[in-house]
């Protein structure tokens, strides 16, 4: 609608122009939104098919070795399913928080360890520094290791073998409990893509993480689930090259 005037009706078309592009933006959005569920939810199910057919034909033997990719899959697909659950709820503002006071040390420890044999196997070491004191936090344990989970599993999937990925806890103290920074030496983030990289289902490349096994949610996860404890979290290239994500988390 053309805007001519800016007096009240004016006013009233620049309002309306505004709200049809918020529209449009919203609609392709979810239209895009929708087709990379569908593109996420066919891959295992094409795996899927396909290992079973190839048993049902012959081609495989039914034992342990010819199911294993068949299972791997469909544990994808359980996490994927998790995932937009998680974020769904998080949408409705019905994401429930079991929170306790926990020493975030910790969490960090426990984190490092769930995935040391996933880095190993891909080649990479993982750094842990934590201070001598704890560092107190009311939080949910289970909610603030899986945004350490999902911090991790990224920064694996894009660090090269050799390299090392640090995850550092740093008290803050007035109204911030602490810093969680989780470090890398990979390729880095695109500057044109770290406004968005906390979207759903964003990728800077996205053909390399899907075949690095990225879902695209991991991030978007993460940042609801920090927000929802009141904190905040970014994202910022390194000197010398790699990514760094840095959780704010708040003192009560």
């Amino acid at each position: 609608m053309p805007v001519r005037s800016k007096d009240e009706i004016g006013e009233l078309s620049a309002a309306f122009n505004r709200m049809a592009e918020n529209l449009e933006r919203a609609d392709s959005l979810r239209r895009e939104m929708t087709a990379d569920i569908a593109h996420e939810l066919r891959n295992p199910l094409a795996v899927m098919q396909a290992q079973l057919e190839a048993i049902i034909d012959g081609l495989y033997p039914t034992e342990p070795g010819s199911l294993g990719p068949v299972l791997e899959q469909s544990t994808l697909l359980n996490r994927l399913v998790e995932d937009l659950r998680t974020l769904a709820l998080a949408d409705a503002g019905q994401l429930t928080l079991e929170r306790v006071r926990v020493d975030l040390r910790h969490s960090l420890v426990q984190s490092t360890d769930n995935y040391r044999a996933q880095a190993e196997k891909a080649g990479v070491r993982l750094k842990l520094e934590v201070p001598d004191d704890e560092i107190t936090a009311k939080v949910d344990p289970g909610r603030i290791e899986q945004v350490l989970g999902n911090l991790l599993g990224n920064a694996i999937r894009h660090s090269p073998p050799g390299s090392e990925i640090r995850l550092r806890l740093q008290p803050v103290g007035f109204d911030r409990a602490a810093i969680i920074e989780v470090a890398d030496r990979g390729e880095g983030i695109p500057p044109e893509a770290l406004p968005n990289i906390f979207e759903r289902f964003y990728r800077a490349d996205r053909g390399r993480d899907r075949s690095r096994g990225g879902s695209g949610l991991g991030l978007a996860i993460a940042r609801q689930l920090v927000e929802a404890h009141g904190g905040s979290i970014s994202a910022a290239n390194r000197d010398g090259g790699g990514a760094e994500f840095r959780v704010e988390l708040p003192a009560v």
